[in-house]
C-alpha cells in the first residue's frame, strides 16, 4: 500500500497548474510542488498570479530536474518518516490494549493484542530501514551536488 502512494500520489489543488505549465508526470507534481513552496517562492502558492504561478512552476521543474536524486530520496524519507511516525504513535496504542488485556486475563484478546504488536514492530523496523536509506541518499547526493569528491562519500 504504501508502495502504491509513492507511484501514486493523490493530486493536490495546485497538480493540474504544475503539469499544465510544466508538463511534468503526476509523480513529480509533489516535488515540483514543495520546490515551489520552500525554494521558490518560500510561502504558499495562492497569492501568486497565473504568470507568476507558471514561472515558478517552471523554475521549479527544473530545480528538480538538476537535482532529481536529492529530491526524490527528499520526497522518499519525508514519505517513510511521516508513515513511521504514524506505526509509532499506532504501536503505542496497540500496547496499551495488550496491557489491558493481559491485566483483564482474557486468553483470546491477549493473542490478538499480541498479534498486533508483533505485526506493528515488524513494520516499524521496515518504515525505520527505509527511512534511513533515504536520509543516507539525501545526505549522499547532498555532498554529490555540492561537489564533494566521491571518495568522501559514505557509502549506502
Amino acid at each position: 500500500m504504501l508502495l502504491n502512494q509513492l507511484l501514486n500520489p493523490k493530486p493536490s489543488a495546485y497538480s493540474s497548474m504544475i503539469a499544465e505549465a510544466t508538463g511534468a508526470h503526476r509523480i513529480e507534481l509533489p516535488m515540483i510542488e514543495r520546490i515551489m513552496r520552500e525554494v521558490i517562492f518560500h510561502s504558499t502558492l495562492d497569492w501568486q498570479t497565473r504568470e507568476q504561478f507558471d514561472a515558478g512552476a517552471i523554475e521549479a521543474c527544473q530545480e528538480y530536474k538538476a537535482s532529481d536524486g536529492f529530491y526524490n530520496a527528499e520526497h522518499n524519507f519525508t514519505f517513510y518518516r511521516f508513515h513511521l511516525s504514524k506505526t509509532d504513535n499506532k504501536l503505542t496504542e496497540a500496547v496499551i490494549k495488550l496491557d489491558r488485556a493481559t491485566a483483564k486475563g482474557v486468553p483470546g484478546r491477549i493473542a490478538k493484542c499480541q498479534a498486533d504488536v508483533e505485526k506493528l514492530l515488524e513494520k516499524k523496523v521496515i518504515l525505520s530501514e527505509k527511512t534511513e536509506l533515504y536520509e543516507r541518499i539525501m545526505l549522499q547526493m547532498s555532498r554529490l551536488y555540492a561537489g564533494e569528491p566521491l571518495n568522501q562519500l559514505e557509502s549506502v
